[in-house]
């Protein structure tokens, strides 16, 4: 049978592991952005005056790191409409105004952050309008992320579809909904103690008084160290509820699978090298370790997560067997700027990291 959905433009295998690279640069801006504003209520309710600048020093970052999270998350949607249109804009439609929702939350979600900036430059008097718009903030974020995990389940279990048709919600009734939807948050904690940790590094660079940079670096540390326990906790569950299939598929010796499972022990070492890294706070190795460490479990579990979701399309889908129509010159370009807009976030980050010391 003819597929309604035009042929993909590029190899799609070379199309799924730039998926690959976009999803990873989102998850890192977006699990800043999931995890900071609770941190940031946290601290003004139980810190008050003494912890009110790590409060700062992560709502300056807040806005920078929300609009890189939009720009790759769409990026990384248009890899996916483009390898599984099927699967996701049946998914899209069976979700209905939930998914429509995405929208309004994250531009609400957006304006709450620059909201919350501004009440909190105000110093005591912007307490109290400051802790709302970071609960609502929260809320918002998290209200998406659960969404986001929905529209997976409704992509990847055709078989649930009709019942999906009359309604959505069901897509709450995946026994691996909860615990998939815990491992994100606890994730997002984790990646946000490794934000910290440079944060204090950057902030030290440029002056900031060395008690508060030991104060912001050691809550990081220990933010992603017991996240990061969580999270293990978690995917375990997580694991146990999958079918034998996907068992099977993970531990087959292929490239995705090696590199998930590499991930996965990569997890566990960062656990101890962390309860290190606590014990010299100080010491910038342990955490130039550990951050590397990080970066290569986030690729394991993307690989992860891309074995599920072919293995939960079933037989009748297979990347290999995607139509192809090699467009030259559009995906040439389509490189370029992808190339360019890569180039461009180093940089960024690079001058940020060069910035002089702040003149009193």
């Amino acid at each position: 049978m003819n597929s309604p959905f035009p042929p993909v433009p590029a190899s799609p295998l070379l199309l799924n592991y730039l998926l690959g690279l976009v999803f990873v640069v989102h998850l890192i801006f977006m699990n800043f952005v999931v995890a900071a504003p609770l941190v940031i209520l946290w601290n003004l309710i139980t810190g008050g005056a003494q912890k009110r600048f790590i409060s700062e020093w992560l709502a300056a970052v807040l806005p920078a790191a929300f609009t890189f999270t939009i720009t790759f998350g769409v990026s990384s949607l248009l890899f996916v409409q483009v390898l599984y249109p099927e699967r996701f804009f049946t998914a899209n439609i069976l979700l209905g105004r939930i998914w429509l929702a995405v929208i309004g939350l994250l531009m609400l979600a957006f304006y709450c952050t620059y909201l919350m900036r501004s009440f909190l430059r105000r110093h005591e008097r912007g307490t109290i309008p400051t802790g709302l718009f970071t609960l609502v903030a929260t809320a918002l974020v998290w209200s998406v992320a659960a969404i986001m995990v929905g529209n997976y389940f409704a992509s990847a279990t055709r078989a649930d579809w009709p019942v999906l048709i009359t309604n959505p919600f069901r897509v709450l009734d995946n026994l691996t909904f909860s615990p998939r939807f815990l491992h994100y948050i606890f994730g997002a904690f984790a990646v946000l103690g490794f934000w910290m940790i440079w944060i204090s590094w950057w902030r030290s660079k440029r002056g900031a008084r060395s008690e508060e940079v030991t104060a912001f670096r050691r809550q990081g540390l220990m933010l992603t160290l017991g996240a990061t326990g969580a999270e293990v906790i978690v995917g375990v569950l997580f694991l146990i509820w999958l079918p034998s299939n996907v068992w099977d598929k993970l531990f087959s010796g292929t490239f995705p699978g090696l590199v998930w499972i590499s991930g996965v022990a990569t997890s566990l070492v960062i656990l101890g090298l962390l309860i290190v890294a606590n014990v010299y706070p100080d010491r910038i190795i342990w955490q130039r370790t550990t951050t590397i460490l990080m970066l290569w479990t986030t690729v394991g579990m993307v690989a992860g997560r891309d074995i599920v979701r072919i293995l939960a399309f079933g037989n009748d889908f297979s990347i290999d067997r995607l139509p192809t129509a090699l467009q030259t010159g559009p995906m040439l370009v389509f490189f370029l700027l992808l190339l360019l807009g890569l180039c461009l976030l180093l940089a960024l980050v690079w001058l940020v990291w060069k910035l002089p010391p702040q003149q009193d």
